[in-house]
């Protein structure tokens, strides 16, 4: 780590000076430490931490537009961000569904997907730019093929799959909306209910294609879980569906290899499962 944790919490939250600081997770982007209940991410490049205050900015805006709660930033600068952590556990691993999740979560992304989305795009969120599935899909393939070699998916779904994700989904019928952009069960977190009770992880933010969050639906539940999740939502056209179903494909086959690859077995049980879902009653 090259960063000074103890001095940027000096810094901007002296309150938690001397308490014990826990690295919850790196990527290329961020670091996620969690000291005395707060969720702290510290950018590892400039263009990241200008990201970062965006990101902070919308959410501000835009919580008080959801009924469902999402990080409140109460420090955010280029070097150091920070909130109060939400309660509830993320919804990965989840066995059984609540009655009620489905239509909750069909209601959050109604309310999320209705914002304006001029206001979003002036605050800095950025554009789609894969609209067209192209890299999500390359992605997929190479994730397929990876996943595959470790028998980590049946050689029949295999042989189903690959020509399927060549083939190119059809256009987006609907115009751009704000959406999550990594809608997943890990980023919903549950109460001990099973409902939802928050919505972390908004890094991946976008105007873009509302079939990539109901993907992430598919991906979680599948068929069942979208279709209670619409009855609330409203209803979608075939070619929103279609996209979806790539977008949950690729989640899946994405989910495959990062859990083998970090030794995360809940990840490689949810691309199974989605796949599964996804991919019924391969002929032999």
């Amino acid at each position: 780590m090259t960063e000074d944790i103890p001095a940027l919490i000096r810094a901007h939250l002296p309150g938690l000076a001397g308490l014990d600081i826990t690295l919850l997770g790196e990527g290329t982007d961020h670091r996620v430490y969690e000291a005395g209940g707060w969720l702290l991410r510290v950018p590892r490049h400039g263009e990241a931490g200008a990201a970062l205050e965006v990101e902070a900015g919308v959410l501000r805006w835009l919580a008080p537009q959801l009924p469902l709660p999402i990080p409140a930033y109460e420090v955010a600068g280029p070097e150091f961000a920070g909130y109060r952590t939400l309660s509830g556990t993320p919804g990965i691993g989840l066995q059984e569904p609540s009655p009620t999740l489905g239509t909750r979560l069909g209601t959050f992304l109604r309310a999320l997907h209705d914002v304006d989305v001029g206001k979003a795009a002036a605050l800095g969120v950025p554009p789609d730019d894969d609209p067209a599935l192209s890299e999500w899909m390359a992605a997929a393939r190479d994730d397929l093929d990876v996943a595959a070699g470790q028998h980590l998916v049946d050689p029949d779904v295999h042989r189903i799959i690959r020509p399927y994700l060549l083939e190119p989904p059809p256009r987006s019928p609907l115009p751009p909306r704000l959406i999550h952009g990594d809608f997943a069960a890990e980023h919903v977190l549950l109460d001990g209910s099973g409902d939802p009770c928050g919505v972390i992880d908004w890094s991946d933010m976008i105007v873009g294609d509302v079939a990539q969050d109901l993907g992430g639906l598919l991906h979680w539940g599948g068929p069942g879980l979208l279709e209670a999740a619409l009855q609330t939502y409203g209803p979608v056209d075939h070619a929103t569906r279609q996209r979806a179903r790539v977008y949950a494909t690729c989640r899946a086959l994405g989910d495959l290899v990062f859990g083998e690859q970090t030794g995360r077995s809940a990840y490689v049980q949810a691309g199974q499962s989605a796949l599964t879902r996804l991919f019924p009653d391969p002929p032999r």
